[in-house]
């Protein structure tokens, strides 16, 4: 009887098996900071308009590090990875995973990696920082958090309760699709572009397959926004939400991301990120608007990421570098429009 080859090196594909899936799922339970973008399930919603490619590093069949890697034409994209089992060999999995792409004829990698990993960057080029709204809650109660917030927010949670305003865990397909809708129509408004092809698909996979928890805010038992957070080892981090715009007078995300801080305690997480913050945001532009909102919780703004790019091929990554020239100028009016047809 032969006896099976245990897998070794690394290994890519853009599916995975039932075993794979369970192997990596493990895995995730064991890192210290388990980023959903390196989690396969959450694959085609973190990045629905590129290819995924799933690696994975094995040393005598022990998985030892996973990376999701994000694709589009000759463009590759990773997302605060490899995560690894030690992180004193991040620098190893890192060069096995751009020599893969260079051999592969891929032409440019960008690059996160969280601030705290040190990495030799000497072969890489530094595009910028990540930088996020953390809130810390170790040793705080709701109320000790809440009494940082800044006095207009304060003011906005206790409006909202006395509006009559409550939130409520959502799973339910009809009402995740109601808030779909919600949130596609507040991007058409505000003409910004559509993360998702398919919030309501997107949004009844998050409920069913438990990545992450669907908060719905209610005014006498009718759907106004809510929020969806995502747990990330000891952080909540959130990562979608809307309200509607007819009922836009209301406080809706306050009280929203209060209940997410409350849940947050409950489950034991030490912070809440509240998914990014723009230090250089124009005044009166609406980045800044989202940043007063963000700041007005009390939390720290913190650089959580650096940013790099990796010429894998010199033609291709120069082809590539010109195309993205050509599509920051496309005129805003152009991407509204693309996507108003797609909402009809």
């Amino acid at each position: 009887m032969n006896t099976p080859l245990l897998p070794n090196g690394i290994v890519v594909s853009s599916d995975l098996s039932a075993t794979d899936k369970e192997s990596i799922r493990i895995f995730f339970q064991g890192a210290d900071h388990p980023s959903h973008f390196n989690n396969p399930a959450w694959a085609e919603l973190a990045e629905p308009y590129k290819k995924h490619l799933f690696v994975r590093f094995y040393e005598n069949g022990r998985l030892t590090a996973i990376a999701t890697v994000y694709t589009r034409m000759s463009l590759c994209t990773v997302h605060f990875g490899p995560m690894v089992e030690e992180l004193k060999r991040l620098d190893y999995y890192l060069a096995q995973l751009v020599r893969y792409l260079r051999e592969n004829k891929f032409g440019l990698l960008f690059l996160e990696v969280k601030s705290d990993r040190e990495i030799d960057t000497s072969s890489f080029s530094k595009k910028g920082a990540w930088n996020t709204i953390l809130i810390s809650l170790e040793g705080r109660t709701s109320q000790d958090i809440f009494q940082t917030f800044s006095k207009g927010h304060r003011s906005a949670i206790k409006k909202a309760y006395k509006e009559g305003l409550e939130a409520r865990f959502i799973s339910d397909s009809a009402l995740l699709e109601q808030l779909a809708k919600i949130y596609d129509d507040m991007h058409f408004r505000k003409g910004l572009v559509l993360p998702l092809p398919d919030s309501k698909a997107s949004f009844c996979k998050i409920a069913e397959e438990k990545l992450g928890v669907v908060i719905g805010i209610f005014k006498q038992d009718q759907l106004v926004g809510g929020i969806i957070c995502v747990s990330e080892g000891q952080s909540l981090l959130y990562k979608f939400g809307a309200t509607d715009f007819m009922q836009h007078h209301l406080p809706i995300l306050h009280i929203a991301i209060f209940e997410m801080i409350k849940y947050a305690l409950k489950t034991n997480h030490i912070t809440v990120d509240l998914c990014g913050f723009t230090p250089n945001a124009k005044s009166g532009s609406y980045a800044s608007g989202i940043n007063t909102f963000k700041k007005g919780f009390g939390g720290e703004v913190v650089e959580f990421s650096r940013s790099y790019i990796v010429k894998l091929n010199f033609v291709k990554a120069t082809y590539l570098a010109f195309a993205l020239i050509m599509i920051r100028i496309i005129p805003s009016y152009i991407l509204r429009l693309i996507y108003k047809v797609r909402l009809r």
